[in-house]
């Protein structure tokens, strides 16, 4: 199965890395080729990097080791296009990183190739060592206090989930926002940026730009904290600005969301 990265700087530059994954005994893939395409107005730089991707991508095929960075050893020349470059999914059409530094890509490509039980396992060892720190995990009696509505904790117990609260009213609006027929509650790949997060959080939803403009005064997304590593994804819940300041009524609606867990997992700034 062939897969692509594309690599985006600006408009007029996008290098793509396309790599064929051959499944082993294991949960590991090995790279069995690499190929570099770029667009017209590429310089000799480039020239030269397909040529020695591609010589570095046969060597490993003769001698047979596995290999399982699809950056192969240029990604620091690959960083040295320009700074964050955004790292898309061409077979799902979805972003996969902001990629600021070459230490981005190490431990983006480290925790990303795990192996499913890997990876759960690595989440839950996080989610235990979030949940000693009570100054920072949410508090539902604090907030019933301050807000004076039960605002109950997600089944991870760090982050509120406003889902059986939605139709309830705070300050004469709904909890969370109801577009037509439709709550907004839905799930989405994490892009590892907020506003690309948001929007594809209200493509999903349906919303056109002046539908946003109508609500985002008083709405905001709300990442979840049930993000999962093995799928990437993770709920997102259109809610009350006023429910989700994390300052906000004394530090009384303190949270650890799904951008957390992301952080802590990948050792990667989400922006």
């Amino acid at each position: 199965m062939f897969g692509c990265f594309k690599f985006i700087k600006n408009a007029d530059k996008t290098l793509r890395i396309f790599f064929k994954n051959i499944p082993l005994k294991t949960d590991i893939n090995i790279l069995v080729d690499v190929i570099i395409y770029y667009s017209k107005g590429y310089d000799k730089y480039l020239n030269d990097l397909f040529s020695a991707v591609q010589a570095k991508s046969m060597a490993f095929l003769e001698s047979g080791e596995i290999y399982l960075d699809f950056y192969m050893y240029r990604k620091e020349d690959i960083m040295n296009l320009g700074a964050c470059i955004d790292m898309i999914d061409e077979r799902t059409k979805t972003m996969l990183l902001r990629i600021r530094n070459s230490e981005d890509v190490d431990n983006f490509i480290k925790f990303l190739k795990l192996s499913d039980s890997e990876k759960t396992a690595r989440i839950d060892e996080i989610i235990e060592f979030l949940l000693q720190d009570k100054d920072c995990i949410f508090n539902p009696k604090k907030a019933k206090q301050a807000v004076n509505i039960d605002i109950p904790a997600s089944f991870r117990g760090l982050a509120p989930d406003y889902d059986t609260i939605k139709d309830i009213l705070f300050k004469g609006n709904p909890v969370i926002y109801k577009f037509k027929d439709a709550y907004g509650i839905l799930k989405i790949k994490y892009s590892s940026v907020r506003d690309i997060d948001f929007r594809l959080a209200y493509e999903k939803l349906g919303m056109s730009t002046d539908d946003i403009k109508k609500i985002e005064d008083l709405y905001v997304w709300h990442h979840l904290d049930d993000w999962d590593p093995v799928s990437g994804e993770g709920t997102m819940q259109l809610v009350l600005k006023s429910l989700h300041n994390s300052t906000g009524y004394d530090n009384a609606l303190n949270h650890t969301g799904g951008v957390a867990l992301w952080k802590w997992y990948y050792l990667i700034y989400y922006s």
